[in-house]
């Protein structure tokens, strides 16, 4: 008689029915795997052909915060003398930037101001006299057209005055303050109309309309700033013109008209002479808001040279 010996601690279970695993198929094999003595057991699916849900459709034209993108105008690009790009005006307000506002002599408008922050003017002549309660720190210098202010406490609408020293001419704004706004910028443009006289141009006031130009371009030549004129910030990058490259550097602003200076740099390996005509003119055509141009100290610039470029304008109100 044959006997099978099983090694210690080897299940028992495989000797227990031997003949019954004879002649069965892979499929009753796994049946018969999947049966116990709890009952049917259900088999697991492979995680490589785990089925999966088809992913969305993208579509364009639905909103995808994640991939959302805010359209943005563009801006107006006007530099007397030198182009003229179409946008929407730089004079538009736009809350999360500076508040750009035109005013007339003795005119007063309101504008949302930060209540817990510094706030700035901008104004459109240099050291004004400033009138208000005390209800506000006021901070300003004699040189500067900027008034910087803050509300000491219990943060309530205040009227404030400036007033031009030279002319006498008043503005006045209301200071609306609002806690959920940060530091703000006003900038304010005189729009009080002018007579055709020398008005404005302070000590240039009896010359001439040429002598006026010659005066301006001089003082401005040599880093000074003509009476009744205010510094104006302008932040754009550098320009290609005829083969030169051309840098706003600043702008002063009159009641009047405003005085450009532009920086030229010549990026060849030639000297290049510039013509006054180079910047109002183009095919015979001048511009006739264009009041005046001068190249300082030359027109001719050597190979990584600078020059000055100063165009006077009519004030640019758009």
């Amino acid at each position: 008689m044959l006997m099978t010996v099983v090694p210690a601690g080897f299940p028992q279970t495989l000797n227990s029915q031997p003949s019954q695993a004879v002649g069965l198929s892979a499929t009753q094999l796994e049946a018969q795997s999947l049966n116990t003595d709890d009952g049917p057991r259900t088999k697991k699916a492979s995680g490589k052909h785990k089925s999966r849900a088809p992913a969305p459709l993208f579509r364009s034209e639905d909103i995808h915060p994640d991939v959302a993108v805010k359209e943005t105008a563009v801006k107006e690009i006007i530099l007397p003398g030198v182009m003229h790009l179409e946008g929407e005006s730089l004079n538009a307000l736009d809350p999360s930037r500076a508040k750009h506002i035109q005013m007339n002599n003795g005119g007063s408008q309101s504008v949302y101001v930060s209540s817990t922050e510094i706030n700035r003017i901008q104004l459109p002549f240099n050291n004004p006299k400033v009138v208000t309660s005390g209800d506000l720190a006021v901070d300003k210098s004699e040189s500067s057209n900027n008034v910087y202010f803050s509300f000491k406490k219990d943060p309530h609408p205040v009227q404030m005055f400036f007033e031009n020293t030279q002319t006498n001419s008043v503005i006045g704004l209301q200071l609306i303050p609002k806690t959920a706004l940060p530091s703000q910028t006003v900038l304010i443009d005189d729009v009080t109309p002018q007579s055709k006289s020398g008005a404005g141009f302070g000590a240039a006031k009896n010359l001439s309309f040429i002598e006026t130009m010659q005066y301006l371009q001089e003082v401005t030549a040599k880093g000074g700033i003509p009476p009744g004129y205010s510094v104006i910030d302008i932040a754009l990058k550098p320009i290609t013109k005829n083969g030169f490259v051309l840098t706003v550097d600043k702008k002063l602003s009159s009641e009047q008209n405003d005085i450009w200076i532009y920086k030229i740099f010549n990026p060849l390996k030639t000297r290049i002479v510039l013509q006054e005509t180079e910047f109002g003119c183009e095919a015979g055509i001048c511009n006739p808001d264009v009041l005046s141009v001068s190249l300082y100290p030359t027109p001719a610039i050597e190979p990584n040279g600078i020059t000055t470029a100063i165009v006077i304008a009519k004030r640019s109100l758009k």
